[in-house]
């Protein structure tokens, strides 16, 4: 194996390579820098064209400037199917969206105990922080709304966004000052599980801004023209364990297989190549995976959960 995915530790394989999406075999590219993470979720957002403008006809299943150069019909309707979803799932902390951790909503990274509930034997609170307890209120609103509060859901959400930017601008500046860089994310040693949901969630969020920018058609963006550097989401066992020793025993069966060298997919180039060179012999790849390519594939199936599996059904379809 060549390279490792800039995840919180190397991965048993890497394969890097230009993902086409428009169902030709994928052709060999090495990136500039290998530990250049997904696209920040700010580069996803629409440009002045009115897509991100707030208000009751700024939605996506009445949106009118999707083109089908990435995707057909039908996987995008399927794409908003699912995503519509959320805000009902946001209501119910039994049954929260696949890329927001029922433990991570209260976790902090001030030094403190992050949350009591964390170490116990079953932390069934939920207790979410300031900005996604606002998420949560704006979700019931929303799935609860009548005529007369659509002004109301929609101011709210503007002003949700608009913090998220100022935020965002803040930190932006903040990266422009000199000094030395060393991303969390991109770990050497095995993470803790407080560490583990927040690098996961991260890489979730990335996947689902992956998957909206193809229903919105973001031509220009990087993670649409080169998205072979964003990280699959985690087993759906490590992702839904209740508590830390029950991820513990999850994450050591996955560690152990880490360790012996077993090759594993690790970011969407690996996946899109694997599943071209299953489907074709003649799939061109940096790296190999043997002749147990069906074999490394089943096994990233068999530990998926609802955000892999609309992975795998927007690949399908490509």
């Amino acid at each position: 194996m060549t390279g490792f995915a800039p995840s919180e530790e190397p991965h048993g394989v890497f394969l890097q390579g230009t993902i086409n999406l428009d169902n030709s075999v994928p052709s060999p590219e090495v990136p500039g820098n290998s530990l250049v993470g997904p696209t920040p979720v700010s580069a996803l957002t629409p440009s002045s064209d009115g897509l991100n403008t707030c208000g009751a006809n700024a939605t996506l299943g009445t949106l009118e400037y999707w083109s089908q150069r990435y995707i057909s019909a039908s996987c995008r309707q399927l794409i908003i199917s699912l995503t519509r979803t959320f805000p009902r799932m946001m209501v119910k902390p039994e049954s929260l969206p696949p890329f927001v951790h029922r433990i991570g909503c209260g976790l902090k990274y001030n030094d403190h105990e992050p949350w009591q509930l964390v170490g116990g034997t079953a932390p069934s609170r939920f207790a979410p922080l300031r900005p996604l307890a606002a998420c949560v209120n704006i979700a019931h609103t929303f799935v609860s709304r009548m005529p007369n509060s659509e002004d109301f859901l929609w101011q709210s959400i503007e002003a949700e966004q608009r913090r998220i930017r100022n935020a965002d601008l803040s930190y932006r500046f903040a990266q422009v000052h000199p000094g030395p860089f060393n991303p969390p994310h991109i770990r050497a040693t095995r993470p803790t599980w407080e560490e583990w949901i927040f690098d996961e969630t991260r890489r979730r969020l990335a996947i689902v801004c992956f998957l909206m920018a193809l229903v919105v058609g973001c031509e220009a963006c990087d993670v649409i023209m080169n998205p072979y550097a964003i990280h699959l989401p985690g087993s759906k066992a490590l992702w839904e364990a209740r508590t830390a020793d029950e991820w513990e025993r999850v994450y050591d069966g996955w560690w152990a297989e880490l360790k012996s060298g077993k090759p594993r997919l690790s970011t969407l180039g690996d996946l899109v190549m694997a599943k071209h060179s299953s489907d074709s012999s003649q799939a061109w790849m940096h790296g190999t995976f043997g002749s147990g390519i069906d074999d490394v594939l089943d096994d990233w199936h068999a530990n998926l959960d609802g955000l892999g599996m609309m992975l795998v059904a927007v690949l399908a379809g490509l």
